[in-house]
C-alpha cells in the first residue's frame, strides 16, 4: 500500500524532474524503486530494527529494543552537487537536506554492565528516508554474556542455515568467528554449499557492499567456554542501497545539468571582446 509520504515525495521528485527539463524516468522511478525494495526489505532485522524501516519508525523500535539507547550523532549531508564553474559557492539555502546516519549507544555507568550500539544509514533525497544499513554491538561484561551457541541457533531458526562461516581464533580461552547469511534478489537465502562462483557477489566498491546480495554478518567474540563477551550484526540491504543511490546521483546530475544550461545560457549575453 503506497502512503501519503511516499505519494508526496514522488510529487516532489517529479516536480524537480519537470523544473529540470531532465526525462521523469530519468530518477523518479529509481526513487519509487527505493520504497519498494524498501518495504521488501523488512524481513533483515535484529531486536526490531529492519532494513527499509523509515526515520519515523526508527525511533519507536530504538526505545523498544533498548531504552538506555540514546542518540549521541546525527551525520545530515546537503544533497546537493559542487558548481564546477564556482567551487567555493556554497549551495542554496533551500536545497535538500538529508540525515545521512544515526547513532546510538547505551552510556556506561559506575559499575560494568551491558553496553549497546545502533548506527542507523538512510537513504538521501528525494528518496524515503529509509534504512539501508544497520550496525548493532552488544559487549557484554566478563562472564555475564549469554552461550553463543544459543544466539546462533535462534538466528539459525529465524532465517535458516547460515550460508557461510569463517573461525579465525578457537582457543581453550578465546573464539573468534563471522557468520554470514546472503540473501539473492528474490530475498531467498542462499543455502549452505551454494556453490562460491554464484555466491560470490556483484562487489561495488563505492557502496561498500554486494549490488545483487542482502545479508546479516554476524561477528562473534566468545570465552574458550562459549560465554559471549561481544555480539556484532552488519545488515544491508546491497539492491536498495543501489536503488536509493541511483535515485539520488539522478537528482544529482539533473541539478547539474540544469545549472549547466543556465551557466551556458548566461554566457552567451555577455559583452564579446573586440576579436
Amino acid at each position: 500500500m503506497i502512503t501519503r509520504e511516499q505519494i508526496r515525495i514522488a510529487q516532489r521528485c517529479l516536480m524537480a524532474v519537470l523544473i529540470s527539463g531532465l526525462p521523469v524516468a530519468a530518477y523518479s522511478q529509481t526513487a519509487a524503486d527505493t520504497a519498494r525494495l524498501a518495504a521488501a526489505s523488512s524481513y533483515l532485522e535484529t531486536g526490531g530494527l529492519k532494513i527499509g524501516m523509515s526515520l519515523k519508525d526508527l525511533g519507536p523500535a530504538t526505545r523498544a529494543l533498548n531504552p538506555l539507547l540514546k542518540l549521541t550523532n546525527t551525520e545530515r549531508v546537503t544533497v546537493w552537487p559542487p558548481d564546477r564553474v564556482d567551487s567555493g559557492k556554497a549551495a542554496p539555502p533551500n536545497s535538500p537536506q538529508s540525515i545521512q546516519t544515526l547513532q546510538l549507544q547505551t552510556i556506561q555507568g559506575a559499575k560494568p554492565t551491558v553496553m549497546e550500539s545502533v548506527v542507523a544509514t538512510l537513504a538521501l533525497y528525494p528518496n524515503m528516508p529509509v534504512v539501508t544499513r544497520l550496525n548493532r554491538v552488544i559487549t557484554y561484561p566478563d562472564g555475564a554474556g549469554p552461550n553463543y551457541a544459543q544466539v546462533v541457533g535462534a538466528i539459525g531458526a529465524k532465517y535458516g542455515p547460515a550460508t557461510e562461516s569463517q573461525v579465525t581464533a578457537d582457543s581453550v580461552s578465546l573464539k573468534i568467528l563471522q557468520i554470514t547469511w546472503h540473501f539473492d534478489n528474490n530475498h531467498k537465502l542462499l543455502p549452505p554449499g551454494t556453490p562460491v562462483s554464484y555466491r560470490a557477489c556483484d562487489w561495488d566498491q563505492s557502496i561498500n557492499a554486494c549490488k545483487d546480495r542482502s545479508s546479516l554478518v554476524l561477528n562473534i567474540t566468545a570465552t574458550g567456554t562459549g560465554i559471549l563477551k561481544s555480539l556484532q550484526y552488519d545488515l544491508v540491504g546491497g539492491p536498495l542501497v543501489v536503488a536509493a543511490d541511483l535515485a539520488t546521483d539522478a537528482y544529482l546530475q539533473s541539478v547539474e545539468d540544469a545549472r549547466t544550461r543556465q551557466q551556458t545560457n548566461d554566457s552567451k549575453n555577455r559583452h564579446m571582446p573586440k576579436l
